[in-house]
Parts: structure tokens; C-alpha cells; sequence
């Protein structure tokens, strides 16, 4: 009773799903991910992350999606069995000698057989080769065994993050503003080069401050970013179709998030008929205080960042 019906049919002894699956670990091989094919890796990505992406990634658009991400695919990891991906850890280096993992998943016909487990204590060992300080990364909070995957390994939470939502006053009709800029008085518009170096100065200051994607590591990747101050706070935004907002950053080193309430309540009355949006990536015990005070939905789903920081 429990033995492997295949290995039956075939004339052998049989495998407890318990004996199959450490054999399987025992047979899958650890790879930097620059040693596959980009096709087979995006094939695996999209395989594992089913579900969480309104479409699968296409082969011409998967290098922006890594570098959008910042990842490196020769500090990334794998595990690979006969030329078959079972599953992946994408990594994106931070400053400060600190690691994000950006994207973590097992294929579906490879769950349960410890693989993800395998990976993530690679990815400490690995952290704690380079003498890094900690490795972090953001898990949907309803994603149960990754949760549970994090928690045994001493990781811990640094907050939730949150995403939100503004529905225009009438949603479809252009979204441009009639002028350029901020028109209130106490709000000022700066370049994109110093939006980043005020969000690069600010994550050198206090590392465990900004999560990655909003700090200045994720921007430049973003096309056509517009971004204003007001007192002791920044927002970083773009126009997307016309028609709607997308909020990247918002950050007030004011813990009574004056200034960030000040510059969404600019934004709206710049955009009122723009659809806002954002991803949840917003510090409860930060931002997601100033969204809340300006009226923005918040949604259901949210995020926790975790951090594993290395002993000694």
C-alpha cells in the first residue's frame, strides 16, 4: 500500500511517494540560470506563474520582463532534471550587500517533492558564501506554502505591503492633465534623474526603508515617469494609455505622511478623470497611510516582505 503504481506495472519494487520524492531531489541538478536557454526558461516561468500574469510571456518581451526586474540570471539559480526546469529562483542584487529574490516558483507537475525548499536554502547558502547582510523578498500573503517555507527559515517580516485604486470621475475620457506639471503651489515637479537620486540617497541612508520596487532601482526602467515633491515627500508616476495612472513610488520620510497625502490629493484634481492605479508594494506603517487618508481603495490582496538577515 502507498508504493508507485508505474514502477509496479514495470516490474520493480515500488516507491512510497516519500522514496520517490527524495529520489527526485537526489537526481535534479543545481544550475546557474545562465546555463539554460532563455526559452526554456521563460517556458518554465510562465508554467509556474500561471494564474498570476494576465497572459504569458512572450519570447520577444521576456528580456524587459528580467530587466525590468533587475534580475541576474548568473546569480540566479535553478534545479533541473534530464533538460527539464522543476523549478527557479531569480535574484536581483540591492546595495548594501543584500539580495531580493524577484521571482521563486516550481513548475505544477513538480509540487510537493520539496524542490522550492531545495532552492531556498540555496539561495542562504549561496547569500552567506558572498557574506551578504540579508536576503528579502515580497510573498503574496495568501500564498500559504511559501509563507510557511520562509517562516522555518527564520525570515521575518519587515511589513505588509499594500496596492490601491482610484476610479476617475469619468473613467475612459482623456486622462491628460490641461498643464504641465503641479499647478498647486506646494507641490514642485522634478526631472527623473532627480526623483532617482532622491530615492537612491534615501535607500543608502536607510536600506530597510524603500522595498525594491519602488526604490531607484526599478525606475529606470520605467518609460515615461513624471515625479513631484511636496515637504518631505516624492511620488513617481506614469500615464499609461491615456487614460490611466500608474503610481511607481510614493515616499514621506514624515511619519505623518503630510506631504504624500498633499501629492495625491494633487493628482487627482491634475487627473480627475484618470483610472489610479497601483501594485501592492506601499508600507502599511508608510504610504499606504497617506492612500488611505486620500480616499484610495485598498485592495484585497496584499504582500508581505520578508527579510532573512545572516547571524553574526
Amino acid at each position: 500500500m502507498g508504493r508507485n503504481k508505474k514502477y509496479e506495472d514495470q516490474g520493480g519494487p515500488g516507491l512510497s511517494a516519500r522514496e520517490e520524492s527524495i529520489t527526485w531531489r537526489n537526481l535534479a541538478r543545481l544550475l546557474p540560470a545562465d546555463a539554460v536557454s532563455a526559452e526554456s526558461l521563460r517556458c518554465a516561468v510562465n508554467a509556474a506563474c500561471a494564474g498570476e500574469h494576465t497572459a504569458a510571456i512572450d519570447a520577444a518581451k521576456w528580456p524587459t520582463y528580467l530587466r525590468e526586474r533587475g534580475v541576474d540570471l548568473g546569480l540566479s539559480t535553478l534545479l533541473q532534471r534530464a533538460n527539464e526546469i522543476l523549478a527557479f529562483a531569480l535574484l536581483t542584487p540591492r546595495p548594501h550587500l543584500r539580495t531580493r529574490i524577484a521571482l521563486f516558483g516550481t513548475v505544477p507537475s513538480q509540487r510537493g517533492r520539496g524542490f522550492a525548499a531545495r532552492l531556498l536554502d540555496e539561495v542562504l547558502a549561496g547569500a552567506n558564501a558572498r557574506r551578504e547582510i540579508s536576503v528579502e523578498l515580497e510573498v503574496v500573503a495568501q500564498n500559504h506554502s511559501a509563507m510557511k517555507a520562509c517562516w522555518a527559515r527564520g525570515f521575518k517580516p519587515l511589513g505588509r505591503l499594500y496596492g490601491f485604486s482610484h476610479a476617475g470621475e469619468e473613467p475612459g475620457r482623456d486622462a491628460h492633465a490641461a498643464g504641465e506639471g503641479a499647478d498647486d503651489p506646494m507641490v514642485t515637479s522634478v526631472s527623473a534623474p532627480e526623483a532617482l537620486e532622491w530615492l537612491h540617497d534615501l535607500d543608502a541612508l536607510d536600506p530597510q526603508e524603500l522595498p525594491w520596487p519602488v526604490s531607484a532601482a526599478a525606475l529606470p526602467r520605467r518609460r515615461s515617469v513624471q515625479a513631484w515633491r511636496c515637504e518631505r515627500a516624492q511620488l513617481v508616476f506614469e500615464t499609461v494609455a491615456g487614460v490611466k495612472l500608474r503610481v511607481w513610488s510614493l515616499v514621506d520620510r514624515d511619519p505623518e505622511q503630510r506631504g504624500a497625502v498633499q501629492l495625491l490629493a494633487t493628482l487627482r484634481a491634475q487627473y480627475p478623470n484618470a483610472a489610479l492605479k497601483t501594485l501592492p508594494v506601499f508600507r502599511q506603517d508608510g504610504a499606504a497611510r497617506a492612500f488611505e487618508a486620500a480616499g484610495w481603495r485598498r485592495q484585497a490582496h496584499y504582500q508581505w516582505w520578508l527579510q532573512w538577515a545572516m547571524c553574526g
